[in-house]
């Protein structure tokens, strides 16, 4: 969680309407993902996808477009708390 939390993905991305994300996928996926509606991909990893969302009013925001077989393999966590975690992991 530290190495995650340090890569500094979001730098210099002070958007305040958009949220930030990560997408942590169980098996690694070489290929280019493709962003969601009204979300952008800032950086990939074979198992992580860091994206910034624009927040639609009573509509969740769509992370990146996965393949079927990685989509059910996949979790996606707000930004803020994935760093809370992973300084809640260092103190223990």
């Amino acid at each position: 969680m530290q190495e995650i939390s340090a890569k500094e993905a979001f730098k210099g991305r002070t958007e305040p309407e958009k949220a930030q994300f990560i997408t942590f996928l169980k098996d690694p996926y070489e290929d280019d993902l493709q962003a969601g509606t009204a979300s952008e991909i800032l950086l990939q990893t074979p198992t992580e996808v860091y994206w910034v969302a624009t927040p639609r009013e009573g509509k969740a925001p769509t992370g990146p477009k996965l393949p079927k077989g990685a989509l059910a393999q996949s979790t996606n966590r707000n930004w803020i708390v994935t760093r809370a975690l992973a300084e809640l992991l260092k103190m223990s």
